[in-house]
C-alpha cells in the first residue's frame, strides 16, 4: 500500500513531544512490512539537518485559501525507507517555534490544504492518508467535500490518531470559508462544531473512516465524560470505528546494548546486573540510596493550578489592546502578547484558553529548566508557572539557582511593582502564588479564590475580571 502519513512534527527533522517519535518509529515498521510510506510535513525554520540527507526541491504550485493565492514549495528527501515531503513558505514557518503563535489556526489550514494538492501532485496514487491530532484534522473534510469528483482522490481511505485531546484546534466559523474554502452548512449542521467553534480534530473524527488513540485503555477512557476532554459524544457515535492501539517501543533506539545515555550497557544475558549498574549509578549522581525502591516516570512537568492564577490575574481581552500606551506590540485573550497579534485582532474564550495552553509551553521550559536543582512539587511549579508567565523568566527571583526555596518565596513580594507603583493587582498575585509555592496542598487557599471547577466561565464568575495591571 501507499502510505502518506500528514503531520506536524516527525523525527528526526523535527519533535516537541512523543509524536515525532511516534511518526518516525511507526513509519519504519510500515516499510518493513513492505508498504511504500510518504511523511509529509512543514518545512521549519528550526528543520534538524541531517547528515548525508539532501533535500530536493521537486514541486512548486500554489495554494488557494479564499482570496489569497500563496505560492509553495515542497522539497523531498529519502530516509531509511521513507520518503520525506516537506512544505514550505516563509510566512508560515520561517519561525522559531514550531507552535505557539496566534495564528496557528491559519498556519496549519494552509499546511492542510498543501497537502491536499501535494497528493495530487505525486506520482503515484495514495491508498491511505494518516493523519495525526488536529493539525491536519480537516483534510478528509476538505477532500470529500471539495474534491469528491476528482479520480485522484477518490478511493483513498483515512486514518485519525489522537495523540494529544487536550487541543481541538478550535477556529472561529467566520473563518471557515477563509481558511479552507468550506461552506457553513458544515457548521451549521454541527458536522465540525464544538463547543461553539470549529474545531478540526472533531472534523477528523467525523469525516475519517477510521480512528485510532495511542492505547485501548485510552480508548476506554475518550469514550468516557470524564475521560473524553470532551470528544466523548462525538467519539461514541464513531464507536464501532474508534479503536485503541499500544504504542510501540523503537528498538533501534531504545536499545541498552547500544543506548548512549546510559552509564553501562547490556543486553538480555546480563539484563539484572547492566540494570543494577546503572540504578547504583543513577543514585549516586541524585544522592539517594541505592538500596530503596527506584520508581520513575517519562514526562515533563506541565502546569495545572498554574493556569487558572493566570486567567484569575491577566483576565479577558477579547480584541487586541495595549493595556499601556507604550508597549510595541498588542495584547489579547489571556496576555498573550507580541507581534503576531494585529490591531484589529479579535479572539473567543475558548481559543484564547487555547492560544495560553500553546504560550505556556515556553514558560514551563523555563522553570523546567530548574528542576534539577530543586526538584520542584506541583505547587511549586505551578507557582512559578504563574510568575513566569507574568514576570517574563524566574532568572533573577533564584538568582540562577542560587537562592533557596525559602528566599525564592519571600522574593516574590518583591515583584508588586509596575511604572514604579505598588499595584494592588500584583500584591494580591505573589500574596497567591507564594502561598502556592510554599503550600504542601494548595487546593485549601486556591479554591477559596478560584475553586475546583475547570470551566472557564465558572472560574470568572467566582473572581471576576481582574486586569495584572489594576
Amino acid at each position: 500500500m501507499n502510505i502518506l502519513m500528514a503531520s506536524s512534527e516527525s523525527l528526526p527533522f523535527s519533535k516537541t513531544g512523543g509524536l515525532a517519535d511516534v511518526i518516525f518509529s511507526l513509519s519504519k515498521e510500515f516499510v518493513k512490512l513492505k508498504n511504500n510510506v510518504s511523511i509529509v510535513l512543514p518545512k521549519y525554520k528550526t528543520n534538524k539537518v541531517i547528515k548525508g540527507v539532501k533535500l530536493n526541491k521537486i514541486f512548486q504550485f500554489d495554494v488557494k485559501m479564499n482570496w489569497r493565492i500563496i505560492p509553495t514549495s515542497v522539497y523531498h528527501c529519502y530516509y531509511l525507507g521513507i520518503d520525506f515531503y516537506f512544505i514550505e513558505n516563509q510566512k508560515y514557518f520561517e519561525r522559531d517555534n514550531l507552535y505557539g503563535y496566534y495564528d496557528d489556526g491559519e498556519r496549519f489550514a494552509y499546511f492542510t490544504n498543501a497537502v491536499v494538492k501535494l497528493i495530487a501532485s505525486l506520482p503515484y496514487k495514495i491508498d491511505i492518508v494518516h493523519l495525526h491530532d488536529h493539525q491536519v484534522g480537516l483534510l478528509p473534510c476538505v477532500i470529500k467535500t471539495l474534491y469528491s469528483d476528482k479520480e485522484i482522490y477518490k478511493g483513498i481511505k483515512y486514518v485519525l490518531t489522537i495523540h494529544n485531546p487536550e487541543f481541538k484546534g478550535y477556529f472561529s466559523k467566520d473563518s471557515l470559508y477563509d481558511f479552507y474554502n468550506l461552506p457553513i452548512n458544515l457548521y451549521n449542521e454541527g458536522k465540525i462544531r464544538l463547543d461553539e467553534q470549529v474545531s478540526t480534530l472533531k472534523a477528523g473524527i467525523v469525516f475519517s473512516d477510521k480512528i485510532t488513540t495511542v492505547s485501548p485503555t485510552h480508548a476506554k477512557e475518550l469514550l468516557t465524560y470524564e475521560g473524553s476532554k470532551g470528544l466523548n459524544y462525538d467519539l461514541n457515535l464513531r464507536k464501532n470505528d474508534f479503536v485503541g492501539i499500544l504504542n510501540g517501543m523503537d528498538n533501534d533506539f531504545f536499545n541498552p546494548r547500544t543506548d548512549t545515555y546510559i552509564d553501562k550497557n547490556y543486553g538480555i544475558k546480563d539484563v539484572l546486573k547492566g540494570k543494577n549498574e546503572n540504578k547504583n549509578e543513577f543514585c549516586k549522581k541524585y544522592n539517594l540510596d541505592p538500596k530503596l525502591p527506584l520508581f520513575a516516570i517519562v514526562s515533563r512537568l506541565s502546569s495545572q493550578k498554574g493556569i487558572e492564577l493566570i486567567v484569575s490575574f491577566e483576565g479577558f481581552s477579547k480584541r487586541a489592546c495595549k493595556c499601556v500606551p507604550t508597549e510595541k506590540y498588542y495584547t489579547i485573550g489571556y496576555g498573550h502578547y507580541g507581534k503576531d497579534v494585529a490591531s484589529d485582532d479579535t479572539i473567543t474564550k475558548k481559543a484564547a484558553i487555547e492560544l495560553l495552553k500553546k504560550d505556556l509551553a515556553s514558560f514551563e521550559k523555563k522553570v523546567d529548566k530548574y528542576n534539577n536543582v530543586y526538584h520542584f512539587s506541583q505547587n511549586e511549579f505551578d507557582a512559578l508557572v504563574s510568575f513566569c508567565y507574568n514576570v517574563g523568566n524566574i532568572d533573577k527571583l533564584t538568582v540562577n539557582g542560587r537562592r533557596t526555596k525559602d528566599e525564592i518565596a519571600d522574593a516574590m513580594l518583591r515583584y508588586t511593582h509596575s511604572g514604579g507603583k505598588e499595584l494592588r493587582g500584583l500584591v494580591r498575585r505573589r500574596t497567591m502564588e507564594r502561598e502556592l509555592f510554599l503550600s504542601d496542598n494548595g487546593s485549601r487557599y486556591y479554591s477559596k479564590y478560584v475553586g475546583t471547577d475547570k470551566n472557564i466561565d465558572v472560574v470568572f464568575r467566582k473572581i471576576g475580571v481582574e486586569s495584572k495591571y489594576i
